[in-house]
Order: structure tokens, then C-alpha cells, then sequence
């Protein structure tokens, strides 16, 4: 059976686990003193120097798209002409055109948005061509500004893995390509326009990622990154397909730089949003309530508890809480489907804050 529990850390992780281990990242390397032209990649990936100056390795299919975007082709050093490859064609007519600004590539508009409220606002993008498909764009983020209040919750003693970096797979993921998005430091999200039924999958590809953002955004927050991923595991002959949707929302004064890793993330006071179909059964709300308590039951300093949550006439899942070993989170999951569910999480925003959000994606 399937849990649709997931962890705040599995979740920041998410994006990382689409790129393959290599024995040691070009960041590694540039930091050990590794000239940039003499940096390696492993094999089927290419070495790109970000608009920040750092090292990155791409799959070749991503070279082109992210030269678009300010990254330059690095050449080896014994090649020839072994200085930097110009950074694609500038009398390329992209569907999204994409400059450097700094710690984002920031979708080039001729048309802003002009103020709007904290719920979603749609405009069209460009027209669509040979080259491409129509895009739109979104406001996924509040007018407002975020407010710390201050509030803390126990601290928990846990022994986490190193941290991952996340800044060059966050931008990598920066695409309208498939089922992914670019969004800019404003909170604007840019995704192909594709015609198709609502909350429906894209066969072979992901959900289309407009369909599940949430209508309500709490003040002060915006969308850091966010797509679509279809993925398929398990043993040969029994393997089960899984079509995901996944949004970061992070405080508006959060700050994405080449230093940041996904504990950066955790600690950003932001939500995460995931929504998942799969062919594999799926746990019931009953057993992962029970699954919870059990885990919890004696724990040492444990504290919180459930909510009655039902939609739709199904129950969610509902927890807040913690103990000395495991930081606080707040989960909101649910199986609108018997083969599908979302899930809203925080390791900052209580329930009562959360249930919001989440009674607002699918409306």
C-alpha cells in the first residue's frame, strides 16, 4: 500500500532526486580550486556556467534551453577554442524569453500584470508558433507583505544527511518544456498553454500544473518554483505509474541564491503542495491516523494532535504537531480519488492556517 504521508524533507528533496549522484558535483570541484574549462560531469551531461558565475551539469537535452536563459556552454580545456560558447542565438524568437537578473531568470513581459489581490490572476502570453506553443502567465503570489510574528515551536535534535544544494536544479527546472514552469521573483508562474480537460493527466509527461495551484495565497507568500513529473517504479512486471504536481511557496522575503540547500527551504517558513495519482493502492486516512498515533504513542515531549477535516464527504487526514526528535509540521492529505490525493505541508503554518490553502486547490 501506498502512503500518501510524505515528510517537509522528502518533499524539499523531491526536485534533487530527479538528477542522478555523481562522485562529486561540479560546485565541489570549483570550490577545490578545479578550474571552470577542467571541471567534469558525468557522462550524458553537459558543463554549464550559471549567469552567477558557477559550474552546473545538465543533461545535454537541457543545454539549449538553459543557454536561452543566460547559462553559457563551457568547452574543455583541450579543446579548441576552449573559451566559452555564446549563449544562444539572440535572433531566436522563444515563446517565453528568458534575461538574467540575478538569482532568477525573469520572464521578459511587455505587458504586466497590474495589481491584483492575492488570488490567482491569469494574462496571456505570447501567441505560439513553429517554434512553440501559446504560454500564459499567472500571479501566484499576495499583494501583501509577510509579517514574521515570531513564533517557535520546540526544537527537535535530529541527525539529517548533508545538505543539498538547490539553486542550479530549481533553475534547471525552469522551463515551459513538458509540464513545467518558469517563475520569476515576483511570483509570476509562465507554463505552455495546452488544451485539455481539467485536473486531467498528460499521458507519459505529468499533470498540467496551471490545474492545481491554490486560488488562496496566504499574505506575505509567493510561489518559488513549481511543475509536473511522471515517473514509473517498482520490479519489472509490476511497475506503477505516478503523475505528480509540486509548488513551493516561500515567505516574499526569501532569498534563492547559489548557496541555497534544501534545509534553507525548511527553514524558509513556506508550504509545499503535492498532488499525486497513482496505479498504486493507496493507505486509507484511517490507517495513516492510526500509523501516526502509534508512532507518536510514548514518544518523548510529544505534542499535538488531529482536526476533523471531510470534503467532499471524504475524511483527510489532519496532524500538526511533534516531538524531540521530529520538528514540527503541520499535513493536510487527501484521497479525492481512490487513486489520487493532495497534500498541503508546513513545517511553519499551523492547520488552521493551512486548511485555507488546501480547500482551495481543485475549486
Amino acid at each position: 500500500m501506498k502512503p500518501v504521508l510524505i515528510t517537509a524533507l522528502a518533499a524539499a528533496a523531491l526536485l534533487a532526486a530527479l538528477q542522478p549522484a555523481a562522485a562529486e558535483s561540479p560546485r565541489a570541484q570549483f570550490e577545490a580550486g578545479v578550474p571552470l574549462g577542467e571541471i567534469t560531469c558525468s557522462e550524458g551531461r553537459a558543463l554549464l556556467e550559471s549567469p552567477r558565475g558557477t559550474p552546473v551539469c545538465v543533461l545535454d537535452k537541457s543545454v539549449e534551453r538553459l543557454q536561452q536563459r543566460g547559462f553559457v556552454l563551457v568547452k574543455p580545456v583541450a579543446e579548441p577554442d576552449a573559451d566559452k560558447t555564446p549563449a544562444g542565438d539572440p535572433g531566436a524568437d522563444d515563446t517565453a524569453s528568458i534575461t538574467d537578473d540575478g538569482a532568477y531568470g525573469r520572464v521578459a513581459d511587455p505587458d504586466p500584470v497590474r495589481d491584483g489581490s492575492s488570488e490567482n490572476e491569469y494574462r496571456a502570453g505570447s501567441a505560439g508558433d513553429a517554434e512553440g506553443p501559446r504560454t500564459a502567465t499567472i500571479r501566484v503570489a499576495s499583494d501583501a507583505e509577510f509579517v514574521d510574528d515570531g513564533r517557535e515551536y520546540p526544537k527537535a535534535m535530529q541527525r539529517r544527511p548533508p545538505p543539498q544544494p538547490m539553486y542550479d536544479l530549481i533553475m534547471e527546472g525552469m522551463t515551459t518544456e513538458g509540464a513545467g514552469m518558469i517563475v520569476d521573483e515576483s511570483g509570476h508562474a509562465t507554463f505552455a498553454l495546452v488544451e485539455h480537460e481539467k485536473y486531467s493527466v498528460n499521458p507519459g509527461v505529468g499533470f498540467y500544473p496551471e490545474d492545481w495551484l491554490p486560488a488562496y495565497i496566504p499574505d506575505g507568500y509567493r510561489l518559488l518554483y513549481g511543475g509536473s513529473q511522471y515517473e514509473t517504479y517498482g520490479p519489472p512486471g509490476r511497475e506503477h505509474e505516478e503523475y505528480k504536481a509540486y509548488y513551493r511557496f516561500v515567505p516574499k522575503t526569501f532569498v534563492l541564491d547559489k548557496d541555497t540547500t534544501n534545509y534553507d527551504l525548511l527553514a524558509a517558513k513556506g508550504f509545499w503542495i503535492e498532488v499525486v495519482k497513482t496505479t498504486e493502492p493507496l493507505d486509507s486516512i484511517g490507517n495513516l491516523i492510526e500509523g501516526t498515533r502509534e508512532f507518536y504513542k510514548g514518544s518523548p515531549g510529544s505534542y499535538g494532535g488531529f482536526k476533523d477535516v471531510v470534503r467532499d464527504g471524504r475524511s483527510a487526514y489532519a496532524f500538526e504537531g511533534g516531538d524531540r526528535a521530529n520538528p514540527y509540521e503541520s499535513v493536510i492529505s487527501w484521497n479525492f480519488k481512490d487513486d489520487a490525493y493532495i497534500s498541503v505541508i508546513s513545517e511553519y503554518l499551523s492547520l488552521d492556517e493551512t486548511l485555507p490553502i488546501f480547500e482551495s486547490i481543485m475549486t
